[in-house]
């Protein structure tokens, strides 16, 4: 005979509400990564077509933008 104490109940009730209350949060997760990866993208690309003018003025070399711009999105 298995016997239920309200303490394991309780437990078992905030162990769903804990998982509910992260599932709820994942699209709002998944939207700021996505925003990440594209203001990433974006902030590369731009980098990669300065001058080299303007690349030495804020101190990089076209070897830095070249290892930036090669980087997988999602890398930092």
């Amino acid at each position: 005979m298995v016997v239920f104490s309200p303490s394991a109940t309780r437990a078992a009730r905030s162990g769903r509400a804990t998982a509910f209350a992260q599932l709820l949060r994942l699209p709002r997760w998944l939207a700021a990564r996505l925003l990440l990866w594209r203001r990433r993208h974006c902030e590369r690309t731009l980098i990669a077509s300065l001058d080299h003018r303007a690349l030495r003025d804020i101190g990089l070399t076209r070897l830095d933008v070249e290892r930036e711009y090669r980087k997988p999105f999602w890398r930092e």
